[in-house]
């Protein structure tokens, strides 16, 4: 990734998959550079100002992260980061009503961020009924699953390397030194209901950074 922002520096996309690849690496911040660059050579690209308001978030720079979703313009990305931003701010009702929004996005599967919303709230039992749904719809999402960081809650779960088995993967082993960010709180009754409601996929942010 990083041979490809040298051989050919103008191109958005390849500062895409670099800060991607640094994202999941655990080195957010010079994943947020990368895609920061890549808005430089193209702002309107979609789902940038989600990948960098994960990254901050998980440096636990929340008001910055909460500015960065803001700006995503892919309304089922950006209402995923402000689920799990006011969740950890405490603004449950806040972080319910745009889960909802992620369930009821329109032409989206949204399986695989359910996922993250519900690994990040600490709702692990609820994050895995997403992923088999992501799995029966064949959400593209899941080709991010081995490294996506916004699920390293329910890493240590057998039911991860399970589903990592029925995708032909095996599990990455595990990092210390990488940082996942904060961690997730824990809630025992009144825990959201999932949504089984699932529609087609016309983008998810795990492909070629493009949400």
């Amino acid at each position: 990734a990083r041979r490809a922002v040298v051989l050919d520096p103008l191109n958005p996309r390849a500062f895409a998959v670099l800060g991607i690849t640094l994202f999941n690496a655990g080195q957010y911040g010079e994943s947020i550079v990368a895609r920061r660059r890549e808005l430089d050579l193209n702002p309107a690209r979609a789902n940038a100002h989600s990948w960098i308001g994960s990254a901050l978030y998980l440096q636990g720079r929340f008001p910055e992260a909460g500015r960065e979703f803001a700006l995503e313009p892919v309304p089922f990305l950006r209402r995923t980061g402000e689920a799990i931003l006011l969740k950890r701010l405490g603004d449950v009702a806040g972080a319910q009503a745009a889960l909802d929004q992620v369930r009821s996005a329109e032409s989206q599967v949204t399986f695989f961020q359910q996922a993250e919303i519900l690994a990040q709230w600490g709702e692990s039992n609820l994050a895995f009924r997403a992923l088999d749904a992501a799995f029966s719809a064949g959400d593209t999402g899941l080709s991010n699953l081995k490294v996506d960081p916004m699920l390293e809650p329910l890493r240590r779960d057998v039911r991860f390397a399970r589903l990592l088995s029925r995708l032909g993967l095996t599990a990455a082993p595990y990092d210390s030194r990488i940082r996942f960010g904060p961690r997730p709180q824990r809630h025992g009754a009144g825990s959201p209901e999932f949504s089984h409601e699932g529609h087609r996929h016309e983008r998810n942010r795990s492909q070629d950074g493009q949400g």
